[in-house]
């Protein structure tokens, strides 16, 4: 196993945390205001689409920061939640949150990319 300074992921994670509960949320941009035009309200539609989609990354970034502090307060950071093999340094420099090594990463991406697909083809046949 690589060493993992955790003190220096704790701070980072910290830091991330504490500038995410520092940034206001975007209750204005959410807001559903009444407009008359048509395209104003596709484009205030879109607006609101975008403002939950960021409000929903947020959350689930804030979640697995959360998460990540906890690991390093068990001792459990830098091992993969479905594995339990170790997370490279390589990959908790780039992702410190990540609660998966790259492997378990890469299934569950391809799962979830297998199952949108298959409701896209349901969908459309």
């Amino acid at each position: 196993m690589e060493r993992i300074d955790l003190r220096r992921f704790k701070r980072i994670l910290e830091g991330m945390l504490a500038g995410m509960q520092r940034t206001p949320g975007p209750p204005d941009e959410i807001a559903i205001h009444a407009v008359a035009d048509s395209l104003d309200q596709g484009k205030d539609s879109a607006d609101h689409e975008v403002a939950i989609q960021r409000l929903e990354y947020g959350s689930s970034r804030f979640r697995n920061i959360k998460a990540a502090l906890q690991r390093i307060d068990e001792g459990t950071y830098g091992v993969c939640v479905e594995c339990e093999s170790d997370i490279t340094l390589k990959r908790l420099n780039a992702v410190p949150w990540t609660p998966f090594c790259l492997e378990c990463q890469d299934a569950i991406d391809r799962s979830v990319n297998q199952r949108a697909e298959s409701v896209f083809a349901e969908m459309a046949g």
